[in-house]
């Protein structure tokens, strides 16, 4: 209840976090009554304090780095968290460094791309002194797009920057930097010995051990992902699994507490060493509460574990639950430890009428224990993969058992690794520091020192071996990819049909809805239905977004323009898809946007020409994603005269208006060959000028200045307000009300500020995507309804 406490007041705001809060309180009286309501309450009510400071800490440090000048470059003074190498690719020319400085003046950490030839200098515990220009991250760009910022929020980041100097002042001799500073030197040095081997293996591998994607391969990245196992990449539970499975395994043969002790710091070490991601914070926290419960000869309840872990995992950060690792961890142990001992029944029962003679029923209890936890898992994960990253693999459950048992052996092999570099490092120390008397003695010494030679000799084979495997996990993928289907795409169902689906999975394999149905409580039951329609229209109030209603969304997608036409009816249209050289935009920025919304086909697709930022994210997209119709270069004479009829249907009417094929050249060729379309749709109207300039408008004039075929609500200004387009002729002709510029970063000077200065003259409402994000457009009545992403 903490967690969803603090959710409410992230994703919406404190008041409806209190009102959240009141109803648990409720709750809590329904269920354990006045005289059992006090403890439980007051011990809520603690925990939501804490959660509510910390948010509210972390909005003051916001507001607080908001107020600094970030249009020059900033000095910040921190200490360094982390560092991660970037080499070089096809998206960067040369290697950088990642690293995260924890700034106390701010209150919060800042993520710095260091490009300096001294970054390999940086260690973690280093305070630094850097000068560079930083910002604020930015939030989702388009309806129901990934936020980026609330994605770094999560991991207590408050500003991202960059910068080509660094100084190191001093090293911290916190005992934390000094733990940081330990696991990044063992990070460093893990599979070093393998460094002549292939890359895009090794990368695979540091995924695999340690949570790090730097150096995993797009293509290998995009494999796993497409095939449901991309989350052997990220440390979670499992990893931490395979260390309790070990100690338990250990335990049987040895039952010492010293074994206990043992597993309880390298359970510490590799949380430190992975970085303390929250699925691993969580999974060692729950190992920790197991570990203590065998040493106390107590019972560990799986439920309450979660409980414990989750209002630590709150208390010390509580924005931690917006992270998707967070809620997929979380979500997956309550499908474990609610759906698995009702299904774990139900399969012992088939398979012992079935198999009870031929398997031994120790055997049998193995297989049912193992199936159990697979499918309660992806019962309860499925509906959130559908809502979050919109896509289903089929061969995933094939895939997932194989890939399991060999990422449980890469990571034991891994571990013993680290245990072996540890412990060189140790025999090191002590004799180059002689800590005892008689490591004075040469024979000692040398002894040592053959000692970590053995062990690095170890560590050698090791690694070769944890390679192997990672080259069988990679091979299994491409033969995969080769004769398999890997996933099907879907559109999100919707946050409040997913949360409602979870929720209602869980309440109806719970312990307690099984008696009140048994003992047909109907009152309990439906207070159950109750709870499930709240959560359903409330979130659902939550998920809803103005462009929900809008007919024309200018998607922001850079540098480039991309306008969505959608009617009442659902017909759904796409001219021009921006694009780039260095980024997929079709699959990174249009795909997801279609899905989230909803949008499962695209009816018709235009591309009013052929330079990159306009047709390549179509292209793109048309290899991915079913487009029904896809338009290149429609021209006047393609349609017939006086205007070309592309689309009427459904509330949509398109029609070319240029440009005219008189055969000196195709459409789309260049600039001024742009197909210029009028659309028409449920009451509103938008021109799409593609990059014409001054020379095309003036024909556009003079050719339809007997009709009203220019005159439109909504003007796309022509090559992203450019000054050589939009005349003040032009902007008379078509005399709109609104106008949009698709534009990010660039070094043409887009868009003009003679252009900016024409449309204010004309009281020419202007939006530009890298300002407003997208935009929407519909009409109410004969109103024009305006709405932004980041200008609201």
């Amino acid at each position: 209840m903490h967690a969803i406490v603090a959710y409410a007041y992230i994703e919406v705001s404190a008041c409806f976090s209190i009102f959240i809060f009141c109803l648990c309180l409720i709750y809590l009286v329904y269920r354990l009554g006045f005289k059992n309501f006090i403890l439980p309450a007051l011990f809520f009510f603690t925990v939501s304090i804490i959660a509510w400071q910390g948010c509210f800490a972390f909005e003051k440090a916001e507001q607080q780095s908001m107020k600094l000048s970030l249009e020059n470059d900033l000095e910040i003074v921190g200490t360094v968290i982390s560092k991660d190498v970037i080499r070089s690719s096809d998206y960067n020319e040369r290697d950088y460094a990642k690293l995260i400085i924890e700034n106390s003046s701010i209150g919060g950490n800042i993520m710095l791309n260091l490009y300096s030839e001294d970054f390999n200098k940086i260690t973690a515990g280093d305070f630094v002194r850097c000068r560079g220009r930083f910002e604020i991250p930015k939030t989702a760009r388009n309806p129901r797009g990934f936020n980026y910022k609330k994605y770094l929020n999560s991991k207590k980041i408050i500003m991202i920057g960059s910068s080509k100097n660094i100084k190191v002042c001093d090293k911290s001799k916190d005992a934390r930097f000094i733990i940081y500073r330990y696991t990044e030197h063992i990070r460093d040095n893990m599979f070093s010995d393998i460094e002549s081997q292939d890359n895009t293996v090794i990368g695979l591998i540091r995924g695999i051990v340690l949570g790090d994607k730097t150096g995993i391969d797009e293509d290998v990245y995009n494999r796993f992902r497409m095939f449901g196992t991309a989350h052997i990449l990220a440390v979670s539970g499992l990893h931490v699994g395979v260390l309790l499975t070990l100690y338990r395994r250990l335990y049987r043969i040895i039952p010492n507490q010293i074994i206990t002790v043992i597993i309880f710091m390298i359970l510490i070490f590799y949380g430190s060493i992975t970085r303390w991601s929250p699925s691993v914070f969580r999974a060692v926290l729950m190992s920790l509460v197991y570990l203590l419960a065998q040493i106390t000869s107590r019972d560990a309840d799986l439920l309450t574990s979660l409980g414990i872990t989750s209002i630590i995992s709150v208390c010390l950060n509580p924005l931690v639950v917006n992270a998707l690792g967070f809620q997929m961890s979380y979500l997956a142990v309550l499908g474990i430890g609610i759906l698995s001992p009702v299904v774990s029944r139900k399969l012992m029962s088939i398979i012992l009428n079935k198999f009870g003679d031929a398997l031994s029923h120790d055997g049998i209890r193995t297989i049912v224990n193992g199936l159990s936890i697979y499918f309660a898992v992806q019962i309860v994960i499925l509906p959130y993969i559908l809502q979050e990253f919109n896509y289903i693999s089929p061969m995933g459950f094939l895939l997932n058992l194989p890939v399991t048992i060999l990422a449980g052996l890469i990571v034991t092999f891994s571990i013993a690794s680290m245990f072996f570099i540890s412990i060189g490092d140790l025999i090191g120390y002590l004799v180059q520091n002689k800590i005892f008397f008689v490591l004075d003695n040469y024979f000692v010494s040398k002894i040592c020192f053959i000692s970590i030679q053995i062990f690095r000799e170890i560590r050698q084979y090791i690694d070769v071996i944890v390679w192997g495997l990672g080259k069988m996990m990679m091979d299994i993928h491409s033969f995969a990819a080769e004769h398999l289907k890997s996933s099907y795409d879907f559109v999100s169902p919707g946050k409040a049909v997913t949360y409602t689906l979870i929720i209602g999975i869980l309440l109806c394999f719970s312990e307690a809805f099984f008696i009140d149905f048994k003992r047909k409580k109907m009152r309990r039951i439906v207070g159950y239905f109750v709870v499930l329609f709240f959560v359903f229209f409330s979130v659902n109030a939550g998920d809803t977004t103005p462009f929900d209603k809008a007919n024309i969304i200018m998607v922001d997608v850079g540098q480039g323009d991309c306008v969505h036409i959608r009617s009442n009816r659902g017909i759904n249209m796409m001219f021009d898809g921006g694009g780039s050289r260095n980024k997929n935009i079709g699959k990174l920025v249009l795909k997801p946007y279609l899905l989230q919304n909803r949008i499962d086909t695209l009816d018709l697709a235009c591309i009013t020409h052929e330079d990159v930022d306009h047709s390549q994210g179509i292209k793109d997209l048309d290899k991915i994603y079913n487009i029904k119709n896809l338009v290149k270069g429609a021209h006047v004479g393609e349609f017939g005269a006086p205007v070309g009829e592309l689309a009427e249907s459904n509330g949509i009417k398109v029609r070319v208006l240029w440009p005219i094929d008189d055969g000196h050249g195709k459409s789309g060729e260049d600039n001024e060959k742009s197909s210029v379309f009028r659309i028409d749709v449920d009451g509103i109207s938008i021109l799409v000028t593609g990059d014409i300039g001054v020379e095309t408008e003036k024909i556009l004039i003079d050719k339809y200045k007997h009709s009203n075929l220019l005159n439109v609500d909504v003007l796309k200004v022509g090559h992203h307000g450019s000054k050589y387009s939009t005349s003040e002729n032009f902007l008379d002709a078509v005399d709109p009300k609104v106008a949009l510029i698709g534009v990010g970063k660039n070094n043409y000077g887009h868009p003009s500020p003679s252009v900016i200065d024409k449309l204010h003259k004309n009281d020419i409402i202007l939006y530009r995507t890298d300002v407003d994000g997208a935009i929407g457009l519909w009409k109410e009545g004969k109103k024009l309804k305006i709405c932004t992403m980041l200008r609201k």
